[in-house]
């Protein structure tokens, strides 16, 4: 790890590797763009403000917002020359050492509110992850025709609702209410709170950099540009409304009642080291999501460490969305997954979930080629989040609904009662790292919320 000025604890998710941004507000002062660095976030507003900070691009992190909005919307190299300026300033023999003015900059993470990073313009979730596809359709299609015939053809996704989109300790998710299915064909639906509230374990990618223009698309060789950087997301969920309202036309108020983020927004760049092959192709139009033997490969379980010798032909999908070999080789982020429910009267949390990033069969260079191939004009600020990310064995299931099977295995908690779907009071925490060669975490802080009891609408009037 290299040398900071900031004392770090070995082991810490924010050494000078990573350098997260994130919107602090602390005690008497207004919101401000920050980087965590150990157990503190160096306030950068204040560093330009008083000259310190003076790389190109940096005065758009002392805006009027308060936000990272402007600095998002500048160009790869203002954030390449932001982060080199960071890592000097926090290297032994900067300024900030020699003039013993370090303190004057920093806030302890623990003692600072946490706002969103930016404001969300837009949110698409898609369903990048095969074996989450995979189980999800052999739960409600069975096992030969789990995958839809377009899976394999292209990243499946749909519009979520940005106004919902909140920062962990935020806002807590407040079960929603809805209509309920019926219990047979010939009866009508019924109206309550969700009894299968769910979290769904997902990786989201803040859009930064210059729009492309309505009509234009982004190719996929060049995509990635378009990415300022990396959160965890908790993209809640009502799976019996969910159940009701689904067919024709996707989720609607099953998912549009919150969505939770991490607080910390991992530069692409602080990555770079954990760069993975992306998993196997499977033929386009499978139907099962199995690989077969011969394409799998002595070893392959086709999940976490399914793809280091991957096959790299690509001639299974459209030419929009096929990667070079150089680039599917590093299209993939090895970052470890964690879930964990708790209740404030509980011994321990329980850890529901463990899994990784690398399970993911869709890129995000593949995301955005895909999402504006039609000509859509992504934003910055606009929020990709990959949709539930599971592994290849049961413990690496990002929800409830496949983790319990439709809620036909509960799980055991430290307390001796048993979860299918959450209750009112359970916490959610989610955690992520992606750990290097070398012991380094470059971590993204806690994605937390509690659910919060439903509240029935008042009875609908009619007037005449």
């Amino acid at each position: 790890m290299a040398r900071c000025i900031v004392p770090l604890e070995a082991g810490t998710d924010f050494s000078l590797a990573n350098l997260p941004y994130g919107v602090i507000e602390p005690g008497g002062l207004g919101p401000r763009p920050a980087v965590a660095i150990g157990d503190y976030a160096l306030d950068l507003r204040a560093l330009v403000l008083d000259g310190v900070l003076t790389a190109d691009g940096a005065r758009a992190l002392a805006s009027e917002r308060g936000t990272l909005d402007e600095f998002i919307a500048l160009e790869p190299s203002a954030w390449a020359s932001v982060r080199a300026a960071l890592v000097a300033l926090l290297s032994p023999g900067s300024p900030l050492e020699r003039d013993g003015a370090l303190g004057k900059y920093l806030h302890r993470r623990d003692a600072v509110r946490m706002r969103l990073p930016c404001a969300i313009g837009d949110y698409t979730d898609f369903y990048s992850s095969l074996e989450h596809a995979r189980n999800v359709g052999t739960m409600f299609r069975g096992a030969t025709n789990a995958l839809m015939p377009n899976w394999t053809c292209m990243p499946i996704g749909y519009h979520g609702r940005a106004s919902s989109v909140v920062v962990s300790g935020g806002a807590d998710p407040r079960r929603p209410c809805g209509q309920l299915p019926p219990g047979d064909a010939s009866a009508a639906p019924s109206f309550g709170a969700s009894a299968q509230m769910d979290y769904e374990l997902e990786l989201g990618f803040i859009i930064g950099g210059r729009e492309n223009p309505l009509g234009s698309a982004e190719p996929v060789a060049t995509a990635e540009r378009r990415v300022f950087g990396c959160v965890l997301v908790n993209d809640w969920s009502a799976r019996d409304i969910q159940r009701w309202e689904y067919v024709p036309l996707g989720p609607f108020g099953s998912k549009n009642f919150c969505t939770t983020i991490s607080p910390w927004v991992v530069p692409l760049a602080a990555l770079e080291d954990a760069r993975r092959a992306l998993p196997r192709r499977l033929p386009a139009g499978s139907a099962s999501g199995q690989r077969s033997t011969a394409a799998a490969g002595d070893g392959d379980d086709g999940g976490e460490d399914g793809g280091e010798d991957g096959d790299d032909d690509e001639s299974s999908i459209l030419p929009y969305l096929r990667l070079g070999a150089a680039a599917r080789a590093r299209a993939s982020l090895s970052i470890e997954l964690e879930v964990a429910l708790s209740r404030a009267n509980w011994p321990a949390e329980a850890v529901v979930c463990r899994g990784n990033a690398r399970a993911l069969y869709w890129s995000v260079a593949q995301q955005i080629a895909h999402h504006t191939v039609t000509g859509c004009n992504l934003r910055a600020g606009d929020l990709l989040a990959t949709g539930t990310i599971s592994g290849a064995i049961p413990e690496s299931a990002g929800c409830l609904l496949e983790r319990t099977w439709r809620g036909e295995r509960p799980l055991p908690m430290p307390d001796g009662s048993a979860r299918a779907f959450l209750l009112d009071g359970d916490t959610v925490t989610m955690r992520g790292a992606a750990v290097l060669a070398d012991g380094t975490r470059i971590g993204f802080g806690e994605c937390v919320g509690t659910v919060m009891p439903a509240q029935l609408p008042s009875e609908g009037v009619t007037g005449g």
